[in-house]
């Protein structure tokens, strides 16, 4: 995979994940899950932020790959990617902390149940993928 926007694409998979899995019983509208900044969060109720990124040296492949008699490239750069992930509720002070926690729950229940990203769920340039992503 050789494109620039695979991580954006990244981010598209989980939010289109975590819609399907919050919306509507935890959170009502699913354009109140994105891409956000935690201190630039707009009306999100659940926003992800990649703060870490990193190459993976453990699962690097260092040959080239043979795509005809003479055009020859490395593979994919395989990366570690570390997810914050914000909850922002709007009620009351008294019930704000336990309705936060309660979303994150069920968020962090939906990615630990989908650790392996399948293929039929992933978004953009990441559609191409011959294989799942962990």
């Amino acid at each position: 995979m050789d494109s620039y926007s695979v991580i954006a694409d990244l981010g598209q998979t989980l939010i289109q994940l975590l819609r399907r899995g919050l919306c509507p019983d935890i959170i009502k509208n699913e354009m109140q899950i994105g891409l956000c900044s935690p201190v630039e969060r707009g009306d999100y109720a659940l926003g992800l932020y990649f703060y870490y990124l990193k190459e993976d040296r453990e699962n690097m492949d260092r040959n080239l790959i043979t795509l005809s008699d003479s055009l020859r490239q490395y593979p994919s750069l395989p990366l570690k990617i570390g997810v914050m992930m914000t909850a922002y509720s709007k009620t009351g002070l008294a019930d704000r902390a336990l309705d936060e926690y309660k979303i994150m729950g069920r968020a962090i229940q939906i990615l630990y149940d989908n650790n392996l990203l399948a293929v039929d769920l992933l978004q953009g340039q990441l559609k191409n993928q011959e294989q799942a992503i962990t």
